[in-house]
């Protein structure tokens, strides 16, 4: 598991090994620090060998007016959503090409927002995006593999 905060991401491996996992290992990684992409990955390939999914979940809702007024907030909101998710998708895209096996899943922000409106399609536009914040606020995981589990 990678994400922003240990402590939420050691309460989601033991919740992981509770569930099955017969290992849980965490790595703390800022997307938007693009010079740690590489070792950190490096470290995870290392550490685990060979890697069949990754499941990439990671994001902001950001203030679109806000953005509107304020390039730098902008850039920061397509560093994050954007750039980030390419740089690492490039990296583990190279690995898996040199595996040959390796399957990668991405959950957008925008993705979660129409689930949201799939699910409760009498929210407003408005409301649905405060729930999918709420979501984010909670999501400590950024990019997450997991090892296999037992049956």
């Amino acid at each position: 598991l990678l994400g922003r905060n240990q402590e939420q991401l050691d309460t989601i491996a033991a919740d992981a090994k509770v569930r099955g996992a017969n290992e849980v290992h965490t790595t703390q990684l800022d997307v938007n620090q693009f010079e740690t992409h590489a070792a950190t990955l490096n470290t995870v390939f290392e550490t685990l060998q060979t890697i069949d999914i990754v499941l990439m979940a990671h994001g902001t809702l950001p203030d679109q007016p806000a953005c509107e007024q304020d390039v730098h907030l902008t850039m920061t909101e397509l560093s994050t959503n954007g750039i980030s998710t390419v740089s690492l998708l490039t990296l583990l895209a190279n690995q898996f090409e040199k595996q040959q096996q390796g399957t990668i899943a991405v959950i957008t922000m925008s993705q979660a927002t129409e689930v949201v409106n799939l699910l409760q399609p009498d929210l407003t536009k408005a409301q649905a995006a405060d729930i999918v914040r709420g979501i984010e606020e909670a999501q400590a995981v950024t990019t997450a593999w997991f090892g296999p589990f037992s049956p």
